[in-house]
């Protein structure tokens, strides 16, 4: 089988990092490098997202945001892509919507920082935030599409004025329908903005990728695949890449999904993709990040497993029926297991 190959940058994993904080909510800068070295040795990352969703993107302040992207790119050492997430400063919470010209100007503010820090691309949040006010200053419901595709566009431009760097969307799940990219808004912001090269899209629906991947083809625009359960669908269908939340602590279980696939394995591609929904059942229920941190301690990542207004982190015994299942999902699909010689436990 023949892959998209977009901008190198875009291609196969891509990791939006867990954010380590100290159990006070100061930011674990030393584990949050020693995260991105492990990524590094393992080979099989192509990207490091920081600032994403996964890694608590909404309670960054703008100090946290210099010494977490500095940090990342000191720890990358030119190794790996450095993706910045660029998104003006906003907690994530639509009843404290956004003054749209102070989230622009912040998140131009960031893609000028981030160029001086050294990032590589920057990654930005569609922006249905930015919606028209409706009744009471609420924003709007049911926005015609023209009038979202115009505060996409215009966001987006004013943020690629700061930058001559790649730039990539990111759809998440709770962008509203009005506000989802369509294949003609795509068409247009491919013709208007010449840094435009990729764009995570979170959706498990094959359908929604459709589209846009007929209006990218050619144009080494990329689109990456954002939810993990269907990774192997939707490199089928033609996208280029996946960022998902086990990309930090199982990397080389999606990497082997893309790999196989390449060389024509679609039996083995197919064994990598069920072990990869064998972790996410495991994890099923829990916090993610959380455990995920846990988790990459048993791997001899040094960094504090502590998020902010997060639960406290699990118990070891949970962390070790999670190791095993990860273990055990690694041993079906043939790849090696980061956690060692089988010994479970610190």
């Amino acid at each position: 089988m023949t892959l998209v190959r977009p901008h190198p940058s875009v291609q196969g994993v891509i990791t939006p990092l867990f954010t380590p904080f100290h159990e006070d909510g100061r930011l674990d800068t030393q584990g949050l490098g020693n995260l991105v070295r492990h990524l590094v040795r393992g080979g099989k990352v192509s990207s490091v997202f920081v600032r994403s969703g996964l890694g608590q993107m909404w309670l960054y302040s703008r100090d946290d945001f210099g010494a977490a992207v500095s940090t990342v790119v000191e720890a990358a050492e030119g190794h790996v892509s450095v993706f910045v997430g660029a998104s003006g400063l906003w907690d994530g919470e639509l009843a404290h919507r956004p003054d749209p010209q102070e989230y622009t100007d912040q998140s131009r503010d960031l893609a000028r920082w981030s160029v001086r820090l050294g990032a590589h691309a920057l990654v930005l949040m569609v922006p249905f935030m930015l919606a028209p006010e409706g009744p009471e200053g609420a924003p709007a419901q049911g926005v015609p599409e023209e009038v979202a595709a115009e505060v996409t566009a215009t966001y987006l431009g004013a943020v690629a004025q700061e930058t001559e760097l790649p730039l990539l969307l990111y759809q998440a799940p709770s962008v509203p329908k009005d506000f989802c990219i369509t294949p003609a808004l795509l068409q247009e912001l491919l013709k208007s903005q010449k840094q435009l090269v990729g764009m995570k899209l979170s959706s498990r629906r094959l359908e929604a990728f459709e589209g846009l991947l007929s209006v990218a083809k050619g144009t080494g625009f990329g689109l990456i695949c954002g939810d993990e359960h269907v990774t192997m669908a939707a490199y089928q269908a033609g996208c280029c890449g996946i960022i998902g939340e086990g990309s930090d602590t199982y990397p080389a279980l999606l990497a082997a999904i893309r790999e196989r696939l390449l060389a024509g394995d679609e039996e083995g591609a197919l064994r990598a993709q069920t072990a990869v929904l064998r972790c996410l059942e495991a994890v099923s229920g829990l916090d993610a990040a959380i455990v995920g941190k846990q988790l990459l301690q048993r791997q001899g990542v040094d960094l504090q497993p502590f998020g902010r207004n997060r639960p406290h982190p699990y118990s070891a015994e949970t962390v070790t029926k999670l190791q095993q299942a990860q273990r055990a999902a690694f041993e079906y699909a043939g790849v090696a297991s980061p956690y060692g010689d089988g010994s479970l436990g610190r």
